[in-house]
């Protein structure tokens, strides 16, 4: 009877503590579902609410930090502009014309020398130069290309005739270089010299990866020590076993380098050949030099 009610009692005990173990399980995961609900709800808000506006009138200190925030944000005032025609600049604008700034009438200039360039039709040889009064004129038969002024021969320091008869030669020489290099026969060159430089790469690779091999090949078994430990008047700074992995280290970085410094100026040369991809090598080449 006593060993009865003992089992009894010690049935009961575990099935209280296992209701309890399982009803702490089942809170558990209520509350952590709770709480990543209550998150996902918290980010959602912050996702979708906007920067809250208060209707005031700006202090003194606050028109000021206003008038300031305006000032700095005033874009600076242009100087000079390049027109350039596939990438490459003819010459700069530094002085505006009539109602035309700077950009506007470099953008005009620049339109229109592409105009002429895509005009297979019109000749270089047709471009002229014709003074009216204080400027002069240049034109390609009827199509007009740009107006020299007095302001640009000051800020060039020269005279209107010779500066108009130097846009007249950069104009002449660009459009020739344009016409060639939009010719099928220029397009198959740079798609030959892409090429070649493309096996050049991979042929580096393979170099690098060979002389790599080569290394591994001559040094002894892996994890054993290649170099002697570095020591300082009998002090061992570095053991023979780092100073191995650090030379290996060294190797492999130098390795990555070379041909990172190959995969640039490959990028680069590419972007050089083809006219339309010019404006983004200077971009990058600006931006890496």
């Amino acid at each position: 009877m006593f060993w009865c009610q003992r089992s009894f009692f010690v049935k009961f005990r575990a099935g209280d503590v296992f209701s309890k173990a399982s009803f702490t399980n089942t809170g558990r995961r209520r509350f952590r579902w709770l709480g990543l609900a209550l998150c996902g709800l918290a980010l959602w808000s912050l996702l979708t609410s906007t920067a809250p506006s208060f209707a005031q009138d700006a202090s003194p200190s606050q028109e000021g930090s206003l008038e300031a925030a305006e000032e700095v944000a005033e874009p600076p005032e242009v100087s000079r502009l390049p027109v350039d025609l596939n990438g490459e600049p003819l010459f700069f604008i530094t002085s505006e014309y009539g109602v035309q700034s700077i950009p506007d009438r470099t953008d005009a200039i620049t339109r229109n020398i592409k105009t002429l360039a895509q005009s297979r039709e019109v000749s270089t040889d047709s471009l002229t130069p014709a003074r009216e009064g204080e400027v002069i004129y240049i034109r390609a038969g009827d199509l007009p290309v740009m107006v020299v002024t007095e302001a640009d021969a000051t800020a060039t320091n020269t005279s209107l005739d010779r500066l108009a008869n130097q846009y007249l030669e950069a104009i002449r020489n660009g459009v020739i270089v344009y016409r060639q290099e939009n010719s099928f026969g220029y397009i198959a060159w740079a798609i030959a010299r892409f090429i070649l430089a493309t096996v050049l790469l991979l042929a580096l690779r393979l170099l690098l990866k060979a002389a790599m091999g080569k290394v591994h090949r001559w040094l002894p078994a892996k994890g054993e020590p290649f170099l002697p430990s570095l020591e300082v008047a009998g002090l061992q700074l570095l053991p023979a076993k780092q100073a191995s992995a650090l030379a290996m280290g060294s190797l492999q970085w130098l390795r990555r380098i070379i041909f990172g410094g190959a995969v640039i100026a490959y990028g680069i040369y590419v972007l050089g050949l083809f006219p339309f991809a010019r404006g983004l090598r200077q971009v990058a080449a600006s931006q890496l030099f």
